[in-house]
């Protein structure tokens, strides 16, 4: 029995573009901020920097991410690449949270 899915190359091509140009267009939207916290620094703008450099590491990490599971789907059987991946997901994922968190207390 087969449980990797069908490997299609149009579907690379098209989906890794796609998620190539998403962080495009967010990494432009991070830069673009970076640069207005550095010009205008009010009460809180280190939590703002930290805040966008991280958003920049994590959407990177989970783009590569899922063209290179898409394009070698034998990774996932790796369970130290499952758990060391995961683990990165899910660090990204708590630190957005915490940033909106930390930021209503702000407010």
């Amino acid at each position: 029995m087969n449980t990797l899915p069908d490997f299609s190359l149009t579907t690379l091509v098209v989906g890794s573009g796609i998620w190539l140009l998403t962080l495009t267009v967010g990494m432009s939207l991070q830069i673009k901020l970076i640069r207005a916290i550095k010009q205008d620094r009010t009460t809180g703008w280190e939590i703002d920097f930290g805040h966008s450099v991280v958003m920049m590491i994590h959407f990177s990490f989970v783009t590569f991410y899922t063209i290179t599971t898409y394009a070698i789907p034998n990774l996932l059987k790796n369970l130290w690449f499952y758990y060391i991946s995961y683990t990165l997901r899910m660090l990204g994922n708590a630190e957005i949270s915490y940033h909106s968190l930390i930021i209503s207390f702000y407010k």
